[in-house]
């Protein structure tokens, strides 16, 4: 986007002109979102009177409330809202020129009570001005929002632990002194009061993490004991993951104290919880792929850490055991579902759901639809346009090179029995295909925007579907949650350069894990892993991933007709036009499918498991 041409004349004075017009829109309890639709609203009602220059510089207002606040970027927090495919961009502090930072200085006067309002515009000019005097009504107001009780039906508002962490940065960045610390702590402290209950157990931990942040050592001391106390509720509750990022907190605490000894009882402790919540599984008759994942990782956390070699080699007897069960667990997960309704009410519905909610629904419009009605589809287009398939078609690269021809076809010569077979009908599906996948990665992309317009995110959201889920390898994980959250954020080349090749390998274990060889031999004896080409087209394949699945995704992945996308990143053929566009998002959300899904079907395994233990106890 051409910032320079939709801001140009843009000038204080016509904010200032429109003072009393701008702080009625700004009510005290508006999110920046709403202030920024609000805007918007005053822009199209008076569309009429307002002149190209003034519009431009209320366009600018609205926008700047826009940009996103990254945390983990302290320095330079204020990042785009969104990327696009295409490389274009919602805007971000770069695009601030001097004549647009009076914009902001002149609103940033208003007499508005809105702290979201002032916590914006004063940071925005302590980052691009190092005022210093921005910064400090910065961290006031800040510290404001911390104060509110979290609401957690309102997702456009700032989170208060979120205000709080930027009030803490900038008050390292300032030295603001004691007054200001022990004004920040108590927020904290009181805060983990409030918040202390069990339904908001995740909600803590954030908090807890500011505490030590902003905690002096007596303070640091005393909390130790509240935090094992939250440890031994959720071992009581049998909620090991929680139990875990309370103990990764005191570990830290640890590292702030310098307590070496007091940190190697931490991770001893890390350890316990691993392998306690293994046997704790195991015990309630969990499937044996999900015991694999947790054993795995208990194996793999007495590796890390002395003392604990015997366990280890216990834990590891214990998955031999366990290994033998798995070939006659796993289940077909392909399940056909007309999307239409979906698709038409798609950008509605995403809106009203929750993060997790909403990236299952998003991501559900890559469910495959049934191979035989993609191939009789065909079939009728061909009929309708029989030149088309006289004539056959070519599929070209960049550069003109041929990639894959499809020879001529008569469709009314085709018979019934013969429609799935008929190779030449297969590449003209292959083809079609390829523009069905970039309508719907439009969908991904327009539902991406309404999740980013509604949730503030942070790359340890995805956590959940990392953790506990076998199609995912635990030394694989990050790169997963890399090339997801990438996806998220519309970066589509980085996101199926990274998912893509971890993709094959999870396909490769999960196969191996049926019980189908996937290792194969050369002349010389040599042994290697089977590639994708080599068993997507297996008839095991398709009996656990299901015939429709397993055919989307041969012409996603392999199929010369289709995308080829594994091909053509593992050799580095992939242009710019299908790492950038809405192919792309699609292939993302067809991972990001798989990863779901399996970890659904291992979910109601488990409770499958659970349900008939206890009928028959």
């Amino acid at each position: 986007m051409d910032f320079s041409e939709r801001f140009k004349g843009s000038n204080s004075s016509h904010i200032i002109a429109l003072e009393n017009e701008i702080s009625a829109l700004v009510t005290q309890d508006a999110s920046l979102s709403q202030i920024r639709d609000k805007i918007y609203e005053m822009i199209a009602a008076k569309a009429d009177q307002l002149a190209p220059e003034v519009k431009n510089s209320l366009s600018l207002l609205a926008e700047v409330l826009w940009m996103m606040l990254d945390l983990d970027d302290p320095r330079s927090p204020y990042k785009p809202f969104f990327q696009l495919p295409n490389g274009a961009q919602t805007l971000s502090p770069d695009h601030l020129e001097e004549e647009h930072l009076l914009i902001i200085e002149a609103a940033n006067r208003f007499n508005i009570e809105n702290h979201e309002w002032t916590a914006r515009l004063t940071d925005l000019l302590w980052v691009l001005r190092k005022n210093v005097a921005m910064a400090k009504l910065a961290v006031d107001s800040y510290l404001s929002i911390a104060k509110k009780p979290t609401d957690e039906k309102d997702f456009l508002k700032t989170r208060p632990e979120v205000a709080a962490e930027r009030a803490i940065q900038l008050y390292f960045f300032l030295n603001l002194g004691e007054e200001v610390r022990v004004t920040i702590f108590k927020i904290i402290e009181s805060k983990l009061e409030t918040e202390n209950s069990e339904d908001k157990g995740y909600a803590i931990i954030d908090w807890l993490k500011l505490y030590i942040n902003i905690a002096n050592t007596d303070e640091q001391q005393k909390i130790i004991p509240k935090i094992k106390n939250l440890i031994k509720s959720s071992e009581t509750n049998k909620d090991w993951e929680l139990a875990r990022r309370y103990n990764q907190i005191l570990i830290l605490l640890a590292q702030r104290l310098k307590d070496n000894s007091l940190r190697e009882n931490f991770l001893q402790k890390e350890v316990d919880l691993y392998i306690n919540e293994a046997e704790y599984t195991r015990s309630i008759g969990a499937p044996a792929m999900r015991l694999q994942n947790l054993y795995t990782k208990a194996i793999a956390a007495c590796g890390n850490i002395k003392g604990r070699k015997k366990e280890k080699v216990r834990l590891i007897d214990d998955l031999l055991e366990i290994q033998l069960d798995i070939p006659n667990e796993l289940a077909f997960i392909s399940e056909s579902q007309d999307i239409t309704d979906q698709i038409v009410n798609f950008k509605n519905r995403i809106a009203h759901l929750t993060f997790l909610e909403a990236l299952e629904f998003l991501v559900s419009v890559t469910t495959p639809q049934k191979k035989e009605k993609c191939f009789t589809n065909a079939l009728d287009i061909l009929g309708k346009s029989p030149l088309h398939g006289l004539f056959g078609s070519s599929l070209l690269d960049e550069k003109g090179k041929i990639l894959s021809r499809v020879g001529s076809i008569d469709a009314k010569n085709i018979g019934k029995d013969d429609i799935l077979k008929d190779a030449n009908l297969r590449g003209h599906v292959a083809h079609q295909l390829r523009i069905d996948f970039s309508i719907r990665g439009g969908y991904v992309v327009n539902g991406l925007l309404v999740m980013a317009h509604k949730y503030r995110l942070r790359k340890s959201d995805l956590d959940e579907l990392m953790y506990a889920n076998p199609f995912i390898p635990n030394y694989r994980m990050f790169q997963f949650r890399d090339g997801i959250w990438n996806g998220i954020c519309g970066r589509w080349s980085e996101a199926i350069h990274i998912l893509i090749p971890h993709l094959e390998n999870a396909l490769r274990e999960t196969m191996r894990r049926t019980g189908y060889i996937t290792v194969k031999v050369d002349a010389d004896g040599v042994q290697q892993e089977k590639y994708l080409n080599d068993f997507i087209y297996e008839t095991e394949f398709a009996e656990f991933f299901g015939e429709d699945l397993a055919f989307q995704l041969q012409v996603l992945l392999v199929d010369s007709n289709g995308i080829n996308l594994r091909n053509n990143i593992a050799h580095g053929l992939t242009p710019d036009g299908v790492a950038y566009s809405h192919t792309a998002a699609f292939a993302w959300a067809q991972v990001v499918y798989l990863v779901i899904k399996m970890q659904r079907l291992y979910y109601q395994q488990l409770e499958q498991s659970r349900t008939s233990k206890e009928s028959k106890e």
